[in-house]
């Protein structure tokens, strides 16, 4: 009789079924049953907290506050000294000189712009504030003729800006005022400049901001150097070339609108010959920026970069300027540049 499948092989499958129980048993017996690991990790406690950030030191300004010197030369009509170029100077103008040559006036903080073309960087390092004499709480900030801004400017190795800084300088600002106009304009009358500082410094108070901690602008149009000064213009006095007076918006450099539109941005263009350079007023400010820039990493004289055939377009819509400076009694430490 034939045996059935189990009956041939069930014998050494049951073997084998044996076999393997007793290998698994001996795996088993001999396994190392390993400890349990550790838990997570406490936390490691808190450690110091971070020194809170060094703000700029707050510059010192001037032995004379702006109250002082208001009250000292607002009273005094007429001119003062006669300086080497053969013009005549307003006494207070002359005794601002006097305290630059001395060292002797506000400096506000500096902070640094970059410019690019998308090939070319350059940082440039502007005053957070236009010029003053006196102290961060107690400032007159003056309007003055461009030969005495670059006098200035060239005791400190300063210079002024082009439209398109001007421009620059107002889009990196945190405090864009709204330009307030003075009417009647009485020109270079102290105590009109006083008020006319009053209310930018109001504004300034009620959005919360200061020029200790970041640009101000929009309360003045800047003194700029462009090609469209002209040193023989007006018998040889020259001219004075004012531009900006942006508003907070809109962001553009220049709308070519109507001077006389209310809503022109900016409010003043490019003035090219239509003041000689002998005229100032409450609107005019002064803009200082370092002579040093970087282009591209490296330090090169802000007047060089002015000049350049190229790298010009970082600083200028006009190309590369003709002349870098204002014509001025007091020379500048580079006059190569």
């Amino acid at each position: 009789m034939k045996k059935t499948f189990l009956e041939d092989w069930g014998p050494l499958l049951l073997g084998l079924g044996v076999l393997g129980a007793i290998g698994l048993y001996v795996i088993k017996s001999k396994a190392t049953v390993l400890p349990p690991g550790p838990g997570p990790k406490p936390p490691l406690p808190p450690g110091p907290p971070s020194p809170p950030p060094v703000p700029p030191p707050t510059p010192k300004g001037s032995s004379m506050s702006g109250s002082q010197f208001l009250s000292q030369f607002s009273s005094r009509g007429g001119l003062g000294i006669q300086p080497p170029t053969g013009k005549t100077l307003y006494q207070w103008e002359a005794a601002v000189i006097e305290m630059a040559k001395a060292g002797d006036i506000l400096v506000w903080p500096w902070t640094d712009i970059t410019l690019t073309d998308g090939e070319h960087t350059a940082v440039i390092k502007v005053q957070n504030d236009l010029f003053s004499i006196g102290t961060p709480e107690d400032h007159l900030r003056m309007p003055l003729r461009p030969e005495t801004a670059q006098s200035i400017a060239n005791l400190n190795d300063w210079m002024l800006p082009t439209p398109w800084l001007s421009y620059q300088i107002w889009k990196a600002a945190p405090f864009k005022l709204e330009r307030k106009p003075m009417t009647p304009n009485r020109g270079a009358i102290l105590a009109d400049w006083a008020k006319h500082n009053e209310t930018i410094d109001k504004q300034i108070s009620d959005m919360g901001g200061s020029p200790l901690n970041g640009i101000v602008t929009g309360h003045k149009k800047d003194v700029v150097i462009s090609n469209t000064y002209e040193p023989k213009l007006f018998g040889g006095a020259g001219n004075v070339v004012i531009y900006g007076w942006y508003k907070p918006e809109p962001d553009i450099f220049d709308d070519h609108k109507s001077m006389t539109d209310p809503q022109r941005q900016p409010q003043q263009p490019n003035s090219g010959g239509a003041h000689d350079a002998n005229y100032l007023d409450y609107s005019h400010g002064i803009r200082f920026i370092h002579g040093m820039a970087k282009v591209d990493g490296k330090d090169m004289p802000l007047a060089e970069l002015y000049h350049h055939p190229t790298l010009s377009k970082l600083v200028s819509r006009e190309g590369p300027l003709k002349l870098a400076r204002y014509r001025a009694p007091i020379s500048p430490k580079t006059p190569s540049v």
